[in-house]
């Protein structure tokens, strides 16, 4: 019996195993990754790379592309689903005085003369009709100056003056020949506004001021009216008297009658004498 104690080591020599490392109860280190050298360069940088350039590039082009498509099928209409302006009624273009004055001289100066005499009466129908005939008079100057002036006119207006039966505008339209500017008198013809007048603005003309109405309630004796006044500029005040009408002289109060008076009473009649 020997004395020697067996290792393990021994014992996995006899049976032809490796022998097992020895368990250490200190904890590993783990191992520390080499630093990456320092780029020196925008070569060994390589930030963004190819690849990341690829991508950038792919997505651009898919962008471009959709935005293409959706944009081509927004804007397209078969020939016979077109879409036209909608043909707006006189009423509604010359509804307002300042409407009427713009819609009349657009017309007027992209030689639309057929338009233009629907809002034009007295002085500015003749203005209209002269302007028609001297166009006229040069069928191909006309036609080439009217596809000129179709999308190169703009006009714009400022109400000046407006009552119940007439305004006044001033119209202001840029034309590819320069800028053009007029007086316009307006005048109410049934639910519409129309045209008398059209002059070059000079400058000389000036607004009638508006008038204003003043009403100062005195102290007056029961049923009589309220007066007022009118004051406009430059001129005397205007005397209102507003309330009832003045009524005729009212007739005297009649006199009283007095009651007539109560009846006297009867008298008692007499008695009879006694007999003896």
């Amino acid at each position: 019996m020997s004395s020697e104690r067996e290792t393990p080591d021994s014992e996995s020599a006899e049976l032809g195993e490796k022998p097992r490392a020895r368990e250490s109860n200190r904890p590993r280190k783990k191992a520390k990754r080499p630093k990456p050298p320092i780029p020196k360069t925008e070569k060994e940088i390589d930030a963004p790379d190819r690849q990341t350039l690829a991508y950038l590039g792919v997505m651009c082009v898919v962008t471009l592309v959709l935005w293409g498509f959706a944009r081509g099928a927004c804007n397209y209409h078969p020939p016979r689903e077109t879409r036209r302006p909608r043909a707006v009624k006189i009423e509604d273009l010359a509804r307002d005085p300042k409407d009427a004055a713009i819609e009349m001289q657009q017309r007027l100066l992209q030689r639309d003369f057929a338009g233009a005499l629907e809002l034009v009466t007295g002085d500015a129908k003749k203005l209209v009709e002269d302007a028609k005939a001297k166009c006229e008079s040069k069928p191909q100057d006309c036609a080439l100056e009217r596809g000129q002036r179709k999308k190169n006119v703009f006009t714009r207006a400022e109400l000046l003056e407006r009552n119940p039966a007439g305004a006044v505008a001033r119209v202001i339209s840029t034309t590819p020949t320069g800028k053009e500017t007029n007086i316009v008198k307006l005048e109410r013809a049934g639910s519409i506004w129309k045209a008398a007048s059209s002059v070059a603005d000079d400058g000389s003309f000036r607004a009638t001021p508006a008038m204003t109405v003043e009403l100062r309630p005195s102290p007056v004796p029961s049923g009589s009216a309220v007066t007022g006044s009118v004051t406009a500029a430059g001129s005397a005040p205007v005397t209102l008297r507003l309330g009832a009408p003045a009524t005729a002289k009212s007739a005297p109060a009649a006199t009283p009658k007095p009651a007539p008076a109560p009846a006297p009473a009867p008298a008692p009649a007499p008695k009879p004498a006694a007999s003896p």
